[in-house]
């Protein structure tokens, strides 16, 4: 394992949690800060530990929280997620002290029905079943402020991401270019 990678966080941060930076600026640090690791795959991303502020605190709308989780989960690095992520734990202010809180793991305060929860779930099988998630390459395919299209290729196998941090807004992408064959394609969160 390489450190942990907080050009990611802050990135994270700045344009799922504070909306500072696009998704185009998101995108554009995925792969500038590829070449600062010798296995960029191993760099330990995260969207909060317990030497930062709770992300939850940062970024209360649940829409942009699970576009942050599902980026996290299918970005290049290896993701850490910080206990209480998956269930909506927040601080009561931006210290990182007071996001090391009791977490109440007895029903049913622990669910693991939360949208956090089985994304993280359903993303981790998918990286441990495709290698294009744990080792590929990325590639941008389309950004804007809004939106980011991203490829993971390994090899022969490629997993394509789209991710808006804003789904109450619909975009429309144009015809992307990639290596997939024509056919119907399953979205891995929602069927």
């Amino acid at each position: 394992m390489n450190n942990l990678d907080f050009e990611y966080f802050r990135a994270s941060t700045n344009a799922f949690g504070n909306f500072s930076e696009t998704m185009a600026q998101f995108g554009a640090m995925l792969t500038q800060t590829s070449a600062d690791y010798i296995y960029e795959n191993q760099a330990v991303t995260f969207l909060d530990n317990h030497d930062v502020t709770r992300f939850r605190y940062i970024q209360s709308n649940d829409k942009p929280f699970h576009a942050a989780i599902a980026t996290l989960m299918t970005a290049r690095g290896t993701p850490n997620i910080y206990y209480g992520t998956e269930q909506y734990m927040s601080s009561v202010n931006a210290s990182d002290i007071a996001g090391r809180g009791f977490m109440q793991v007895a029903a049913p305060s622990f669910s693991q029905t939360t949208t956090a929860y089985t994304t993280i779930k359903k993303l981790a099988a998918l990286r441990t079943s495709n290698d294009a998630l744990a080792y590929g390459q990325t590639t941008i395919l389309f950004s804007n402020n809004d939106v980011l299209v991203f490829s993971r290729k390994f090899y022969d196998k490629e997993v394509i991401v789209a991710v808006n941090r804003q789904p109450a807004i619909n975009h429309t992408v144009p015809v992307l270019s990639t290596t997939l064959p024509a056919g119907t394609y399953t979205d891995q969160l929602t069927g």
